[in-house]
């Protein structure tokens, strides 16, 4: 038996942001035949990374005149990975104290 990797597929608004472009505009491109493709399952509309990175591809132009993409390298990447979280230890913070010298001078506020 052959079994074939599912792709992940994206809802229009994790599309959207591939893109960076907004749900809305992803809807428009629908209904006037341009854009990424997708996939209809059910009554859901979904994409597949690959076709947002093709498209991506497909848009490569070098100047403003010219009608025909460019030859520009796909960039492979995971873009549905999410970054790592920033790891801040309180080591590594320094303490800030407040200017001393007074209460409310000029350009210098009073703390309590």
């Amino acid at each position: 038996m052959t079994y074939f990797a599912k792709p992940d597929l994206l809802d229009t608004k994790r599309a959207a942001k591939i893109l960076d472009v907004t749900v809305s505009a992803l809807e428009a491109w629908r209904l006037q035949g341009r854009g990424p493709v997708y996939r209809k399952v059910g009554r859901l509309v979904r994409y597949v990374e690959s076709d947002l990175l093709a498209y991506l591809d497909s848009c490569c132009r070098q100047s403003t005149s010219a009608s025909e993409p460019c030859a520009a390298p796909t960039v492979i990447r995971h873009v549905t990975q999410k970054p790592l979280p920033r790891v801040v230890s309180s080591t590594s913070l320094e303490t800030v104290k407040a200017p001393m010298g007074g209460k409310g001078g000029k350009g210098n506020p009073s703390f309590a």
